[in-house]
């Protein structure tokens, strides 16, 4: 086989191997296959002729970076990138937690500690039992709390100001 043919060979091998790399999780070595085949081109081009191998190592070290951006940039919106790159969704908070539209309605809803809350602990709010987090510190069992905030799951409480009758 002719060596040029074996250099341009080498070059789109190594090329078919980045893609492969972002394609595939081989965690590197592809990649480290596609330099070894980056190198040897240079290598077989530097003993067919010095020009070659300096022309060769320019074009590798300008045209390998042009490469990889053209593949990062436009690889997803091919119909193979489409398949394999994460699209972009917009989530519900709480989707994939059915109680979590529920927690969202208890802000302001007062209920009793059942356990300990050093800073989380469960609550009865409506009867129900949840799992809460003081806003600060620590409250005892049986404490009057109020729900001051929920995100997804999280339901934060704080202690309930006690009403006296001052008479």
């Amino acid at each position: 086989m002719n060596d040029v043919v074996l250099v341009i060979i080498l070059i789109l091998g190594g090329m078919a191997m980045i893609l492969a790399e972002i394609c595939t999780p081989s965690f590197g070595v592809l990649a480290l296959v596609a330099m070894a085949c980056f190198v040897y081109a240079v290598i077989t081009g530097l003993a067919i002729s010095p020009v070659l191998g300096f022309v060769l190592v320019v074009m590798l070290l300008i045209g390998l970076p042009i490469y990889m951006g053209f593949l990062i940039r436009f690889f997803p919106k091919t119909p193979l990138g489409k398949r394999l790159a994460l699209r972009d969704r917009k989530i519900d908070i709480g989707a994939g937690v059915p109680q979590a539209g529920e927690e969202a309605g208890l802000i302001g809803a007062e209920g009793v500690t059942i356990t300990v809350l050093r800073p989380s602990g469960t609550v009865s709010i409506n009867e129900h039992r949840i799992v809460a987090t003081a806003e600060t510190g620590f409250l005892p069992a049986g404490a009057r709390v109020k729900v001051i905030k929920t995100t997804g799951m999280n339901v934060v409480v704080r202690a309930a100001e006690q009403h006296t009758n001052a008479q």
